[in-house]
């Protein structure tokens, strides 16, 4: 798979609606062929028989498809794209969100997914009363890679209950913008959250936000449904917006931004909202939720 960029200013629908003929890129406005991966032209319709086609071919990058998204490099990549903790496999259902954009910049919309001290009061609709004391932890580093864990418990519970009743929350981050929280309940079973920041203004203070969510089989066997879970999220993300992640802080762009295209980001083709992909080999893929975490080609 490759990525390219808009042909014309006037083809919006060029990134949603193309098709695929002949194993190449049909341009919805002149049906135009363009070799997906080297972006040549390699036919245009209009031209009478005998004429010779001027050069013409679209600007392409690297494209990898996972957990729902497109996901690509705009420049030399400086990092392999990031990945799910190992432990996520196929026994998995993983299924994407429809992203938000946001005014803000890439380092304050990380900066709080990965900040659990304002759960108790920014989330208590979606979470209830939660302990308000985060007690330290040590955070281990792997190169762009960072990990800790920590619990989440309730208030009121007696101490000696304490632990008994507590959400361990497993973070993952691959630098700069890529984050996500496995939460192990109490009864067994497991769900994740992941976020993804892409930039989508020049200065960096607009982004948009792609995140995902899943559960492991435990939970599925127990009756979690995938749907109850991105909707649970959503309200999570959406409690956010107002307060923390919507206000165009300079904190939020920054030097971090200046970067961001050597790194392999969530790009604006997410698969469900901006209606069918056809993939190659998979002409009836549908999205919803993806039994597995490995990129696909």
């Amino acid at each position: 798979m490759s990525l390219s960029r808009r042909a014309s200013a006037r083809t919006e629908a060029w990134r949603c609606d193309s098709d695929l003929r002949d194993g190449a890129l049909e341009y919805p406005y002149h049906g135009w062929l363009f070799e997906t991966g080297s972006g040549q032209c390699t036919r245009i319709p209009s031209l009478p028989p005998g004429r010779s086609r001027p050069h013409a071919a679209l600007r392409t990058y690297p494209a990898e498809v996972a957990y729902g998204l497109v996901w690509s490099c705009l420049g030399d990549a400086f990092l392999p794209p990031p990945r799910l903790p190992e432990y996520v496999d196929d026994r998995w259902r993983l299924g994407a969100g429809e992203p938000n954009t946001l005014k803000c910049g890439m380092r304050l919309l990380t900066e709080n997914f990965r900040d659990n001290a304002h759960f108790p009061f920014v989330h208590a609709d979606s979470m209830g009363h939660v302990d308000k004391v985060v007690e330290p932890y040590p955070i281990t580093r792997d190169g762009w890679r960072l990990g800790w864990s920590c619990s989440l418990g309730s208030e009121g519970v007696p101490k000696e209950l304490a632990e008994e009743f507590s959400h361990r929350l497993d973070y993952h981050i691959t630098l700069p913008v890529f984050a996500s929280i496995c939460v192990s309940s109490p009864s067994g079973g497991r769900r994740l959250v992941a976020q993804v920041a892409t930039p989508v203004s020049v200065d960096g203070r607009t982004v948009r936000q792609f995140w995902l969510a899943g559960t492991d089989a435990e939970s599925t066997a127990q009756g979690a449904d995938l749907a109850d879970v991105l909707g649970f999220e959503r309200q999570v993300f959406e409690e956010d917006h107002p307060i923390g992640v919507g206000g165009g802080d300079e904190f939020g762009a920054g030097s971090v931004y200046q970067g961001a295209g050597r790194f392999w980001e969530g790009v604006a083709v997410f698969l469900g909202l901006l209606g069918p992909v056809r993939l190659p080999g998979r002409p009836h893929e549908t999205v919803g939720h993806w039994p597995g975490s490995a990129f696909a080609a």
